[in-house]
C-alpha cells in the first residue's frame, strides 16, 4: 500500500511497548519508511508501508516475526529475558512478561523448552498472577521446573489482589511443570488462592497441561479460599472454572469452594486423593466427569456439596489404599448428586461409594463395580446417610485375589458376576431407596426357617412412594385380631391406616395356602385383622402407597 501521511491506528501502549521498550525487549528491524512515535505508526512520504511484509527482532536476539504481531495482544516471555534450555534462573524475567501481560490483559506465550524457576524474594510462590491475563506454552514441551530450593512454595501462584474486581477469564494452557513420572520440586503445582477480600476467580480455565507429582500434601491443582464474608469470598472464591484434558498428577483439591466448577477429562495417580472437592455452602452444579484416576488415597471426594454429577470416570484401587475414607467415590455431608455410568474397580481393597455424615438425595446408579465380599467389601456403605438411593448397576462382580502360581510374581485376581448388590446400612441410614431395612418382630413373631427364602421381615421404600414388604416370619401361637406384628419407621408409614395382605400358610393335611389381613395405621403400626390357624406368613408380594 503506497500513500503518504497514513496513520495506522493503534493503541498508545502498543506504540510505546515499540519505541520505548526496556532494553531487553528492544526491537530492530527497517523502519526507514515509517515513523514510529506514541499515537501510532504514520507512514513516510513515497515509502511503501505493507506492514503484513515488515519483520522485527529482539535487540538482544530472539525469534523474527511479523511486526504487526507486536500490536496484537501476545506477548512473548523470550523478549523479556525468558530463555529455555539454558540451565539459568528464569524467575525474574518470567514475573516481568506476566506483569507486563497483565497490564494489556494479554497472552504471554512461552516458548518450548525447559524454563527454571528458583528465585526465593517471594514467599509464597515462584510465579505469581494478580488479574487477568493468558498463560501459554508451545505444548507440553514447554516445561516450567522448580528447583530444590523452591521448598513449599507454589510453582504458579493466582491471588487475586484486596477488592480489585478479582480475575475473570484467566486460561492457563499447553504447557508442563515438572516432568511426568519423577518427583517435581515446590509445593501445589497451580494455587488458585481466593483469601483476600473480594478476590474471586471467575470462569478460569486450565488445558492441556501436565503437572507433576510432588508427594503427599502437594497438589496439582488446589483451591483454598476464605469464606468469611467479612475479610474474603463467601461466594466461594472460585466459580465457573474448568480444568480440563490435563494430566493432573498429585490431585486437585477444592476447599470451600463456588458453583458450577467442570473438573473433565484428566488424569490423576500418585499419594493424594484424585479429586478431593469440598463446597462452600449451598454451592451447587459441580461436573466431575471422564477423569481416569488410579490415586493410592482415593479416588473422588465430595464434601458439603449439593448437585454434583460424578459422571462416567475410571476409578481404580488396584494399588494399596491408604486414604482415610475407604471407598472409591466418597459423598460426605453431600445432598441431590449422582454417581452414575462410572468403571469403578475397588478390586478387595476398598468399598465402591461411601455415604455419610447427613449426605441424602443422592443417586448410585448404572455404574460398572467389582468389589471383593471375600474382604467384607460393598458396593455401598452407608453412615448416618438417609434418603439415598441405591439403584441398579450395570455390572457388578466379586473380586477374589488369590495368590500367585509358581514363578509369578503378581497376586491372581478372579472376577465373578453377582446377582445381587452387597449394602451396608447403618440404622441411620435409613430409609435408602433400593435397599431393604430390617424390621424388629414383636416378641410373638419370629423370622421363618427356610433358607431358600428371605427371612424375617424388611420394607423398602420406591421413589414414587410405594411401600415394599420382603420375607417370611412365622408363629406357634393363634393370632387373635389386634395382635401387633411391627412398627415401620417413620419414613414407611401412610398418609391414613390401610389394609395389606399377605400369603398364609395353613397347616394341615396337607397344608394349603390362605391370605392373611393386616392393618398398618398412621402411627406405622402393623396389627393382625384375620390370620387364623396359621404358622407361616409371607410378605414377597406385599406393597402399599404411603399416599
Amino acid at each position: 500500500m503506497t500513500a503518504s501521511n497514513i496513520r495506522y491506528a493503534l493503541l498508545a501502549s502498543s506504540a510505546l511497548m515499540l519505541a520505548a521498550a526496556p532494553a531487553h525487549a528492544q526491537y530492530r528491524g527497517d523502519f526507514t519508511s515509517i515513523d514510529v512515535t506514541k499515537g501510532g505508526i504514520t507512514c513516510r512520504p513515497g515509502a511503501s508501508c505493507d506492514i503484513s511484509t515488515m519483520r522485527v527482532v529482539p535487540a538482544g536476539g530472539g525469534i523474527a516475526r511479523a511486526l504487526s504481531a507486536l500490536f496484537s495482544n501476545e506477548i512473548y516471555a523470550a523478549d523479556y529475558g525468558v530463555t529455555a534450555n539454558d540451565g539459568k534462573d528464569d524467575t525474574l524475567a518470567l514475573q516481568t512478561a506476566i506483569n507486563v501481560t497483565q497490564t494489556s490483559k494479554g497472552r504471554l506465550i512461552l516458548p518450548g523448552g525447559t524454563i527454571n524457576v528458583c528465585d526465593t524474594s517471594d514467599p509464597e510462590a515462584l510465579v505469581r498472577i494478580t488479574s487477568i491475563m493468558e498463560l501459554q506454552g508451545a505444548g507440553r514441551g514447554t516445561r516450567i521446573e522448580p528447583c530444590p530450593a523452591a521448598g513449599n512454595r507454589s510453582v504458579i501462584l493466582v491471588k487475586p489482589l484486596v477488592a480489585a474486581g478479582g480475575i475473570r477469564g484467566l486460561i492457563m494452557r499447553d504447557f508442563a511443570i515438572g516432568e511426568l513420572g519423577t518427583t517435581r520440586a515446590g509445593g501445589d503445582g497451580i494455587r488458585f488462592d481466593t483469601t483476600n477480600l473480594n478476590g474471586f476467580i471467575a470462569k478460569p480455565l486450565v488445558e492441556n497441561v501436565g503437572i507433576a507429582d510432588a508427594g503427599a500434601g502437594k497438589y496439582a491443582i488446589h483451591h483454598i479460599n476464605n469464606p468469611n464474608a467479612a475479610t474474603g469470598n463467601y461466594n466461594g472464591g472460585l466459580f465457573g472454572g474448568t480444568f480440563q484434558n490435563s494430566d493432573l498428577w498429585g490431585g486437585v483439591k477444592f476447599y470451600k469452594t463456588g458453583d458450577s466448577n467442570n473438573i473433565l477429562r484428566n488424569i490423576m495417580t500418585g499419594s493424594n486423593p484424585g479429586i478431593e472437592y469440598e463446597g462452600i455452602e449451598g454451592a451447587a452444579t459441580h461436573v466431575i466427569e471422564g477423569n481416569n484416576i488410579t490415586s493410592t488415597a482415593g479416588g473422588i471426594i465430595v464434601r458439603n456439596t449439593i448437585q454434583a454429577k460424578i459422571v462416567r470416570n475410571q476409578t481404580e484401587s488396584y494399588h494399596p489404599q491408604t486414604g482415610p475414607d475407604g471407598a472409591l467415590i466418597v459423598l460426605d455431608g453431600t445432598h441431590d448428586s449422582e454417581v452414575r455410568e462410572n468403571n469403578a474397580n475397588a478390586y478387595d481393597r476398598v468399598d465402591v461409594v461411601s455415604l455419610k455424615n447427613g449426605s441424602s438425595g443422592n443417586t448410585v446408579a448404572d455404574n460398572v463395580v467389582t468389589y471383593g465380599s471375600a474382604t467384607g467389601k460393598v458396593l455401598a456403605r452407608l453412615v448416618n446417610a438417609p434418603n439415598n438411593t441405591i439403584g441398579r448397576q450395570r455390572s457388578d462382580n466379586d473380586c477374589l485375589r488369590q495368590p500367585p502360581l509358581a514363578g509369578q510374581s503378581e497376586d491372581r485376581l478372579t472376577f465373578t458376576p453377582r446377582v445381587r448388590h452387597l449394602l451396608s446400612i447403618n440404622a441411620g441410614s435409613y430409609p435408602t431407596l433400593g435397599a431393604f431395612q430390617p424390621l424388629t418382630l414383636d416378641a410373638s413373631w419370629l423370622p421363618g426357617s427356610d433358607p431358600a427364602f428371605y427371612q424375617g421381615l424388611a420394607v423398602s421404600l420406591k421413589p414414587d412412594g410405594d411401600v415394599i414388604f420382603r420375607g417370611t416370619i412365622a408363629s406357634s401361637a393363634t393370632q387373635s385380631p389386634g395382635a401387633p406384628v411391627t412398627t415401620l419407621p417413620q419414613a414407611y408409614r401412610p398418609a391414613k391406616a390401610i389394609r395389606i395382605g399377605a400369603d398364609m400358610l395353613i397347616p394341615g393335611s396337607p397344608s394349603t395356602w390362605g391370605r392373611a389381613i393386616f392393618i398398618v395405621d398412621e402411627t406405622g403400626g402393623v396389627f393382625v385383622q384375620s390370620a387364623p390357624n396359621t404358622t407361616l406368613i409371607q410378605f414377597d408380594s406385599t406393597t402399599f402407597s404411603r399416599f
